[in-house]
């Protein structure tokens, strides 16, 4: 089976464990948000009980598995995979709860969603494809942040790393597999792109002094300016 553990930072020591596959989690304001195939669940961090839970019942037919898995301001956002096993016909939606309470906020059907959503000027950026695998229905997509209708998207056509999106105030930046940083604002509408090497970017991104820094299957990591896009460091 697969496990959960929580250590002591200090020591090592084992504090706990729980004999489940969790497909996410993440730990905020002192509680653990996780999800396993089909239920999600905030558990205190302290007293280890749980606060909430919420179970996708599905019957022996379809598959349900919940993942990119986020807390942004208040509320916990999340999508879901549902396959019918008799056909094999997958369907995707996105939920906002409440992470206090674990009230649903509001839910929507979409396309495949390949990133956890980010937050930028009150809307909700994530990777989403049209047809799940095909990298040339993939678009970066827009969302409002209080009902989760889209806004608008745009088309990029081409493979994203999946660890990459990253924002700041003013801009959300993804790294693809032809070797190219973008910035894009909110509306979505790309600000700059750089072509920083000729393999894949794959890895996950970092600010540093108005700079993102990324590795590359060069070898290499990069440092490109957030403004132009410019490589001021490698």
């Amino acid at each position: 089976g697969e496990w959960f553990y929580e250590l002591d930072l200090s020591t090592g020591a084992l504090l706990d464990s729980t004999e489940q596959r969790y497909s996410s989690f993440l730990i905020q304001d002192d509680i653990i948000f996780r999800t396993s195939e089909n239920t999600i669940e905030a558990v205190s961090l302290d007293g280890r009980s749980e606060l909430w839970s919420f179970d996708f019942t599905s019957d022996s037919d379809f598959e349900t598995t919940l993942n990119n898995l986020t807390v942004i301001d208040d509320d916990v956002v999340f999508s879901s995979t549902v396959v019918d096993l008799s056909t094999y016909h997958s369907t995707f939606n996105l939920y906002s709860f409440d992470k206090n309470s674990g009230d649903e906020n509001w839910s929507k059907s979409t396309p495949s969603i390949i990133s956890p959503a980010l937050k930028l000027k009150n809307k909700l950026m994530m990777i989403e494809q049209g047809e799940p695998g095909f990298k040339n229905t993939t678009y970066l997509s827009s969302r409002n942040f209080d009902n989760g209708d889209l806004s608008d998207s745009l088309l990029l056509g081409k493979r994203i790393a999946s660890r990459s999106p990253v924002v700041d105030d003013e801009a959300i930046y993804l790294l693809d597999w032809e070797g190219v940083v973008s910035s894009f604002d909110a509306s979505p509408s790309e600000n700059w792109s750089s072509t920083v090497s000729g393999e894949p970017l794959t890895s996950s991104s970092i600010f540093y002094e108005n700079r993102l820094f990324f590795n590359s299957r060069d070898g290499k990591t990069y440092g490109v300016d957030l403004e132009s896009g410019a490589i001021s460091w490698e």
